[in-house]
């Protein structure tokens, strides 16, 4: 069951998911300005706003849960996490062969 919020569908919000995402940012933008000394409890010495890098998976998840419910997220993260998508299998070696475990 989808709704249509704001006249628009869910799949034509952009506005609504980058303020999410900048919303859920915060907090880590603060807490690194606030306690720039839990630097030293990571792994890697990058930056606590590093962590960050799941609000965009959060909100995507949030706004998919709003419009669809849980049966639309779980689609959304099988759909995140499928290789056989990937029209270019280059990117693959791309996106993985750049982390250095």
């Amino acid at each position: 069951m989808k709704r249509v919020v704001a006249g628009l569908p869910p799949e034509r919000r952009p506005f609504q998911f980058f303020g999410w995402v900048a919303l859920l940012s915060v907090p880590f933008y603060l807490l690194g300005w606030l306690a720039p000394e839990l630097k030293r409890w990571m792994p890697v010495q990058f930056p606590i706003s590093a962590l960050m890098v799941v609000a965009p998976l959060f909100a995507a998840g949030l706004l998919t849960w709003r419009s669809e419910g849980q049966t639309g997220v779980r689609r959304l993260l099988s759909r995140t996490f499928d290789a056989k998508r990937v029209q270019h299998k280059g990117w693959l070696l791309v996106a993985f062969g750049s982390c250095r475990w």
